[in-house]
């Protein structure tokens, strides 16, 4: 009897802890859960909040529409996320990931051609630059040590600075395309992830985030080489900064000592967006505010099809009545 009373002492104890042990391991899994969940939400967020500035300046049509669709399914994942359906908003948001891999993918590809054609556009002024303006150069060693002083200047004493700027713009012309090979190199590499995978196996979450954080890199390589090309520009064209004075002499946001890119006269207008992109600030919220003085809205996708389709109404014309 006291036999009987031990064993059923032990399995007891036995289903006791089965029981602990399977609340244990559906606890861990819904721990596992809430915690991927929210790894996956502050990973897709820092990345959105990258690409809003680099999606306004460059971003085609179709890529805005693309920024604003996985945002619209972000918020939803992160409905499920407050709602604590851990499991539901994480394979949201591994749709979301594959969104932004995509898009960010044809991005880093644009700033790399964009990089490169301010480069490629810089490199024989530079070249041509440094031969006319070098020590051993007719510009140094006849027409300034051979100057007399009662006669006409017979140099173009404008472009002086040119003997001494010519060395920094060799060097920014050099660290760029550095940095352009780097850009190109990282993005490389992002890709050819697939190609290490074993036979069968595809592409995870873990793979899709090492992408998108090499593709970011990219981007971020593509400015400081672009941010080198426009120090070129500022170089080059350092006396038209003269003209900053007189032409926003009267605009309140205009800060001589720490001029913003829109008033920057030596950076060609069609460069402008690149600096201000190179600051993480957006062209057209910068143009609105400190030139034109109006507040900035953007507008989504749909305000500027509809917008679209109301000047294409008013520029068809009415056939007159016979």
């Amino acid at each position: 009897m006291k036999i009987m009373n031990k064993n059923l002492k032990n399995k007891s104890w036995m289903i006791a802890l089965a029981f602990i042990f399977t609340a244990s391991i559906s606890q861990l899994h819904a721990i596992s859960a809430a915690e991927k969940a929210r790894e996956k939400r502050v990973e897709l967020m820092d990345a959105i909040v990258f690409l809003n500035t680099a999606v306004t300046n460059f971003g085609t049509g179709e890529q805005k529409n693309q920024y604003d669709e996985f945002k619209s399914k972000s918020s939803k994942a992160l409905a499920f996320y407050f709602e604590e359906n851990y499991s539901e908003a994480y394979k949201q948001f591994l749709e979301v990931q594959l969104d932004i891999e995509k898009l960010l993918e044809n991005l880093s590809s644009q700033y790399i051609e964009r990089s490169e054609k301010m480069m490629s556009e810089l490199v024989t002024e530079v070249m041509d630059i440094n031969i006319e303006y070098d020590k051993r150069g007719e510009y140094v060693t006849q027409t300034l040590k051979n100057k007399e002083p009662n006669l006409q200047r017979t140099y173009d004493h404008v472009n002086y600075h040119l003997t001494y700027d010519k060395r920094p713009m060799t060097f920014s012309i050099d660290y760029g395309y550095k940095d352009l090979g780097t850009a190109k190199k990282v993005r490389q590499r992002a890709i050819d992830i697939e190609k290490h995978l074993e036979e069968g196996q595809k592409l995870t979450p873990r793979h899709r985030k090492e992408r998108i954080e090499k593709y970011i890199a990219t981007i971020k390589i593509c400015r400081k080489a672009k941010d080198k090309a426009l120090n070129i520009h500022r170089l080059n064209n350092r006396n038209d900064i003269y003209s900053v004075q007189t032409q926003y002499k009267d605009n309140p946001y205009m800060v001589e000592k720490k001029l913003d890119p829109v008033f920057d006269t030596r950076i060609p207008d069609e460069y402008k967006i690149d600096a201000n992109d190179n600051l993480n600030r957006i062209h057209e919220k910068e143009v609105s505010y400190k030139l034109e003085g109006k507040p900035y809205r953007p507008q989504n996708q749909k305000e500027k099809k509809s917008a679209k389709q109301q000047e294409n109404k008013k520029e068809v014309k009415p056939t007159p009545s016979k």
